[in-house]
C-alpha cells in the first residue's frame, strides 16, 4: 500500500494518452443531424389535425436564426416562396398549392425583430421583480415569468401595481381551484413573455422577450407582403397571417388578418407543431385539407 510516485508520474501517463490518441487512433467523425424538410413534421408531431369534421395540414418551415436588424417580411415572403417551389415538385403534396392557407408565424421572431428580445445581462431586476419570480409556478415547458428577468420585463411592460393587483388576484384564485387568474387580469401581452431556457438555441437560451408590438398590424402587414410578392394562383387561395404564441401547454393568438376565430387557430396548433426546443420553424403554413 505505499509507494513513492508522485503526482507527476500519473500526469505523463495522461499525457502520452492523449498523444496516442490524437495521432494514432482512428478518428471517427460525428453525423451532423439531418434537417427536417419542407414537407415533414417536427419530430413527435403530425402534419395532420383533425377538428370536428375538417381536417388541416400543418407544414412548420425551418430558417436561419432570426435577428433584430433582419426584414421580417422578406424573411417570411423568400421563404414561402421557396416552399411553394418545393411541394410543386412533391407529388404528395402538390395538391394542397389548390387548397386555401394561412400562414402561422411564432410571436417570438416578431417580438425579436422588433428589438424586443434583450440578453439577460442587459435587463437589472429590481427587489420586487426578484421576490415575484420566486413565488411563479415553474414548468418544464417554458420559464414564463419564472426569472428575475422576464418578471422586470413584466413590470416594465405593465407597471408594478398591475402585476401586484393580478398576483393578489392568482393567489386567491389558486385558494379557490382556479388557474390561470393571475394571466386573465395582467393580460395576454404579459402571458408572451418568455425567458431563457437551456434547450433553447442561441440567443434565445441567453435572452428574454417582450410580447410583440402591434400583432395585428404585424399580421396585416405581412399578408400584404405576401399578396404583392407570390403568384397568383398561390395568392388566390390565401387566407390571412396568424400571430400566434404557442407552447406545449398552451396557444394564444396574439393577432390575426384572418376572418376565423381565435378558438380555430388555437385549436389547430393544438399539439404545438412548430415543437419546443431547437427546431427552429417559426413559421406554419396551414391547409384546410
Amino acid at each position: 500500500g505505499k509507494n513513492d510516485t508522485t503526482s507527476l508520474l500519473f500526469w505523463r501517463f495522461l499525457n502520452v494518452e492523449l498523444w496516442l490518441r490524437e495521432f494514432f487512433d482512428e478518428k471517427t467523425e460525428e453525423a451532423s443531424p439531418r434537417e427536417k424538410t419542407d414537407v415533414e413534421a417536427n419530430e413527435n408531431k403530425q402534419l395532420d389535425n383533425k377538428i370536428d369534421a375538417q381536417t388541416y395540414r400543418r407544414y412548420p418551415l425551418r430558417t436561419e436564426l432570426v435577428k433584430a436588424d433582419d426584414d421580417l417580411a422578406l424573411l417570411v415572403t423568400n421563404r414561402l416562396q421557396t416552399f411553394f417551389q418545393t411541394i410543386k415538385h412533391q407529388k404528395n403534396h402538390v395538391a394542397y398549392a389548390e387548397k386555401d392557407w394561412y400562414l402561422l408565424i411564432s410571436e417570438k421572431i416578431v417580438a425579436i425583430t422588433q428589438g424586443r428580445s434583450y440578453f439577460i445581462w442587459d435587463i437589472k431586476p429590481s427587489w420586487w421583480a426578484r421576490f415575484l419570480s420566486q413565488r411563479v409556478t415553474k414548468t418544464p415547458y417554458g420559464i414564463g415569468l419564472g426569472s428575475p428577468w422576464t418578471m422586470q420585463l413584466a413590470i416594465q411592460e405593465v407597471g408594478l401595481t398591475r402585476i401586484l393587483y393580478a398576483s393578489i388576484g392568482g393567489a386567491i384564485g389558486k385558494l379557490l381551484g382556479k388557474r390561470g387568474v393571475f394571466y386573465h387580469l395582467v393580460g395576454s401581452d404579459v402571458r408572451a413573455i418568455d425567458g431563457p431556457t437551456e434547450y433553447s438555441v442561441y440567443p434565445s437560451n441567453v435572452s428574454a422577450k417582450l410580447a410583440p408590438k402591434d400583432p395585428d398590424l404585424v399580421a396585416q402587414q405581412l399578408s400584404d407582403a405576401i399578396r404583392s410578392s407570390l403568384p397568383k394562383k398561390v395568392i388566390e387561395h390565401f387566407k390571412g397571417t396568424v400571430v400566434i404564441d404557442s407552447n406545449d401547454i398552451g396557444r394564444n393568438v396574439l393577432g390575426k388578418d384572418a376572418v376565423e376565430s381565435n378558438k380555430l387557430f388555437e385549436a389547430i396548433f393544438a399539439d404545438n407543431p412548430l415543437g419546443q426546443g431547437d427546431e427552429r420553424t417559426p413559421l406554419c403554413v396551414v391547409f384546410k385539407k
